[in-house]
């Protein structure tokens, strides 16, 4: 990969991590001041009680079947979006998204319970995410290069398109870790922090 090319994705994976972390501040205030108005219902902050995931019991194999169908359908259709003009916009609104659901679930287990909320955001949601944040970086930063030659035309997509398609396959390999992670090692991992 040349010096430009490597300037153009620390540009992109700048935006995108600025991005996410908007994403992230905006579902927390949203949900804090939500939560203050007293707009959050108490059957939605009753979802994080810490009691709930104690109780419950799922199986590996059935949570990684789950998992692999929600996980895998936005990565392969922005496979899809990403060679068409709007691959950069899909881009952006998936990191902004994921940001905010982040935010919200962190603001929503800290305000039911406190620092085991923490506990148990940090045990269900951070494991994975180190996989889950550089695979959703990584692939957004190709959707946008991808997206932007789409837009400039002639043949140099065509060139380029089989390396932007090893990246993104790169990308979508580390999801699927991350779904192994979170269905098969995170639960466990989840008993742990609960015992605390």
């Amino acid at each position: 990969m040349g010096r430009g090319k490597r300037i153009e994705y620390v540009r992109y994976w700048r935006y995108f991590c600025t991005l996410f972390f908007v994403g992230f501040l905006v579902g927390s205030i949203f949900t804090g001041i939500s939560f203050q108005y007293q707009n959050v219902g108490e059957s939605t902050i009753r979802v994080f009680r810490i009691e709930q995931f104690l109780n419950r019991k799922i199986e590996a194999k059935q949570s990684f079947r789950y998992l692999l169908r929600i996980r895998m359908a936005p990565v392969l259709s922005g496979m899809v979006i990403a060679m068409t003009v709007f691959g950069g916009v899909f881009a952006s609104m998936v990191n902004f998204g994921y940001g905010f659901l982040c935010g919200v679930l962190l603001t929503i287990a800290l305000l039911q319970n406190g620092i085991k909320g923490f506990l148990l955001f940090i045990g269900t949601l951070m494991p994975q995410m180190l996989i889950y944040f550089p695979a959703l970086i990584l692939m957004s930063c190709v959707c946008n290069a991808w997206s932007e030659n789409t837009r400039l035309g002639g043949g140099r997509i065509q060139k380029e398109s089989i390396r932007y398609g090893l990246v993104y396959l790169l990308g979508a390999v580390l999801v699927l870790w991350g779904i192994f992670l979170e269905s098969y090692i995170c639960p466990q991992f989840l008993g742990i922090l609960l015992d605390i």
